[in-house]
């Protein structure tokens, strides 16, 4: 049978003590305090992950501007513009391998070799002590108005 002692002592149990009822607080609180980092763990990887994607990208276009810069483009925002196409449609190419694949099918985009070179013609144009030779080496390889200017007047005061 249940006696009275026995009762009490279930409704001590039932029924939380001062420090019990402290110590419920403090578990909900961590509780809380879990929940809300939990919340920042999951907003700081997502943040991490938009980071790394974003360093790609940049890693990216950094190779695709150094190596349009090297590859002699007539136009690089056209030839920029049919890289990334490329590379979208074939994921397996680099940069380079998508730049030899245009060179190969489009080379109108790209100029002669490493670089323009002065043409025969106008080397016999220009005498080799006028510096009309240097002008046009200089016209050729750095593409500038300025230069192709100092070439052309040369070129004409010489005929």
């Amino acid at each position: 049978m249940i006696d009275e002692t026995t009762v009490e002592a279930a409704t001590e149990l039932d029924t939380p003590e001062g420090g019990d009822e402290h110590e419920m607080e403090q578990e909900a609180d961590a509780e809380a305090r879990l929940a809300t980092l939990a919340g920042r763990v999951i907003e700081l990887e997502s943040e991490l992950l938009a980071a790394r994607e974003t360093l790609e990208a940049s890693e990216h276009d950094r190779a695709l501007e150094r190596a349009l810069g090297s590859c002699g483009a007539v136009d690089t925002e056209t030839v920029r513009v049919l890289v990334e196409h490329e590379m979208a449609a074939d994921p397996s190419l680099d940069v380079e391998a998508a730049l030899g694949a245009l060179r190969d099918r489009k080379p109108v985009l790209f100029s002669r070799c490493g670089g323009a070179g002065v043409s025969v013609q106008a080397a016999r144009a220009l005498g080799a002590g006028d510096g009309g030779l240097d002008a046009a080496r200089t016209a050729a390889h750095a593409g500038d108005r300025a230069s192709l200017m100092r070439y052309l007047r040369l070129r004409r005061e010489n005929n």
